[in-house]
């Protein structure tokens, strides 16, 4: 909760032009999530075997049920999820120190360490965020705060202005579409039932992974990858890639 809390001052004070204590937040936020993610696999190393095991980091209070299934937000940190904090937290500190240099000219600098901000919140929470409707909405959270990112080049250069708007409509088109076939995928089991078992099963598990399979522009559905990235800030484009 502090982490997030930290990120959300971060892009308040990017916005607000304080470049530098922006990326300072942001990075000091991601080696916090990296020790904590390394605590939670070395104490799975020294156990001998990771076990599912999982610590409940932050709940918000419950929703009403109503007969069907708890909707109620939880982040959870077990041994995957640690991993691929890890990967989230050591890239944004990179990319926040590395930014500190790549944004001193840059008349965009306070408003590409906000979004970047946000967009590393957003990405942990995908990997930390359960259940699964709380997931899709943390992929949209992703997808908004990539796209802002996107505006950038034609922010910075004119002659690109209809291009860069065009590329967000892209990005957010087929991130879009790929959601709702991961949506639709998780459907039968939104209300705690089990995955359906046959052909609808197949169906189910080829829905979703025709969704990952676009938004991570996998072959051949990389088309709109060449035609958003350019326009993206160099600092961040790793880490949305």
């Amino acid at each position: 909760a502090l982490v997030g809390a930290a990120l959300v001052a971060a892009a308040l004070l990017g916005h607000a032009r304080f470049t530098r204590a922006s990326l300072a937040i942001t990075g000091l936020s991601c080696v916090i999530a990296a020790s904590g993610a390394a605590r939670q696999l070395a104490g799975c190393a020294a156990s001998g075997a990771c076990r599912p095991t999982a610590a409940t980091l932050w709940q918000a209070p419950p929703l009403p049920a109503a007969g069907g299934p708890s909707w109620t937000l939880t982040l959870v940190l077990d041994p995957l999820a640690a991993v691929f904090l890890l990967v989230v937290a050591v890239i944004g500190a990179a990319i926040a120190v590395y930014s500190l240099g790549w944004l001193r000219e840059d008349p965009l600098a306070g408003w590409v360490a906000g979004s970047f901000a946000l967009f590393v919140g957003a990405a942990a929470l995908v990997v930390l965020v359960e259940p699964g409707p709380w997931l899709l909405a943390a992929l949209e959270l992703v997808t908004l705060f990539s796209a802002d990112l996107a505006r950038y080049r034609g922010l910075t250069d004119p002659a690109t202005t209809l291009a860069g708007l065009g590329a967000v409509r892209t990005y957010l088109v087929v991130s879009h579409v790929s959601l709702v076939a991961v949506l639709v995928g998780l459907l039968p089991t939104l209300d705690g039932s089990p995955p359906p078992d046959g052909a609808t099963g197949a169906v189910c598990v080829g829905l979703v992974l025709l969704g990952l399979a676009m938004r991570a522009g996998l072959f051949p559905f990389h088309v709109w990858v060449p035609a958003v990235h350019p326009h993206l800030p160099t600092n961040t484009h790793a880490m949305v890639s």
